[in-house]
């Protein structure tokens, strides 16, 4: 069950809502009936228009009037997305199995040869299916764990800064 956000009522999110896949549980917000209802008055408003000869008016972006609405918005979007993408990786960090706080939890890419986009800045941008397919290029690590790790491979690749660690 799903809550359209502009008529309220609770809908079966499978029939009710047309897919969207930027959405974090794949649906859009506002129900199959709404969405029809707001079309259909904007094709009336159209029609009219083109008959009198006056030009459209301009589509009013009434979700999100105020920028500090739509911060919180999109990062409770970057949030959700986060989770889902921490959840599908196990939960935890695969060295130490810390698992206290998502926030702490990285995404370290096992090939960073292979890396096509950062999984943080793209976690809430790009379709689920492109983004486990990224997520399985990587292992889920704890913060301290993975500064160990990018150490390790910096340390690998360089002999010399190796060296002067010893000291």
């Amino acid at each position: 069950m799903k809550k359209c956000s502009k008529c309220g009522l609770s809908k079966e999110s499978e029939t009710s809502f047309y897919k969207n896949a930027a959405s974090p549980d794949g649906r859009h917000s506002i129900c199959n009936s709404c969405r029809s209802a707001r079309n259909a008055a904007y094709a009336k408003l159209a029609r009219d228009a083109k008959r009198n000869g006056t030009p459209l008016p301009e589509r009013k972006r009434a979700k999100f009037p105020d920028k500090e609405r739509w911060k919180r918005t999109a990062t409770k979007w970057r949030r959700r997305a986060k989770i889902r993408a921490v959840e599908y990786k196990g939960g935890k960090c695969q060295i130490c199995g810390y698992c206290k706080n998502v926030v702490a939890l990285q995404f370290h890419h096992r090939e960073p040869a292979k890396k096509e986009f950062g999984i943080s800045a793209r976690v809430s941008g790009w379709k689920w299916e492109k983004l486990k397919i990224e997520l399985d290029k990587c292992d889920l690590l704890c913060a301290n764990c993975h500064f160990e790790e990018e150490d390790r491979l910096y340390l690998d690749k360089n002999p010399f800064v190796k060296e002067i660690s010893k000291f």
